[in-house]
């Protein structure tokens, strides 16, 4: 039976819809969505493996250099009490250690022993004693400017009546061999009773 000129039309046809429906498949398996508001794309799918973390570890305006002092805590008050010393050394005096969490006041059966310790030494004249490294600074140093002034320094006491509000100390409680070095600012001083008040900013040097 011969084929008519309809039938052969209808054979083309059908090829042609079966290559059009082949591209049709290949085309929704390569398409890829837009990021737009209704289809967004996961980061994940979108960040680059090579890339980079930018955060950096800051403490006050500045980074925290690698290998470098790190602040432990800023301007950190506490109190020493006098009480006008009523029983010289032979009573409980007030003793500041620092730690890394901040200053810690003990009360201590006579002089402490030991380098360490700031202390109210009830002895005459009253005075304070640093019981570490300690250098007179003006103004708010930094860690390195401690770590300089301290580079000479050594443990001594001073006269209260000749410490004023606003003094300032850059203090090693390790003698110079610790890993930490402290400043403290004196917010007041009280001349009868030998009360100290102080704040202490930490760093850890490693």
């Amino acid at each position: 039976m011969a084929e008519g000129p309809f039938t052969k039309i209808g054979a083309i046809a059908g090829v042609i819809a079966l290559v059009v429906g082949y591209l049709g498949l290949a085309a929704a398996v390569h398409w890829a969505p837009f990021h737009t508001a209704d289809n967004p794309v996961s980061s994940a799918n979108t960040t680059s493996p090579n890339s980079v973390s930018t955060n950096t570890l800051q403490t006050g305006n500045s980074p925290v250099s690698s290998g470098g002092p790190s602040l432990e805590y800023d301007a950190v008050s506490f109190h020493m009490q006098g009480l006008g010393c009523p029983n010289g050394d032979s009573g409980y005096l007030p003793v500041a250690t620092f730690t890394a969490q901040g200053p810690q006041v003990t009360e201590v059966f006579g002089p402490p022993g030991g380098a360490g310790p700031v202390y109210l030494d009830c002895s005459s004249p009253p005075n304070i004693s640093f019981g570490g490294n300690v250098w007179e600074v003006n103004g708010k140093p930094s860690a390195a400017t401690c770590l300089s002034a301290l580079s000479n320094a050594s443990a001594m006491a001073i006269d209260v009546a000749s410490l004023n509000a606003g003094m300032g100390f850059c203090y090693s409680p390790g003698g110079g061999s610790g890993n930490q070095v402290v400043f403290l600012r004196l917010v007041s001083v009280n001349q009868s009773t030998y009360d100290t008040s102080w704040s202490a900013t930490a760093w850890d040097v490693p």
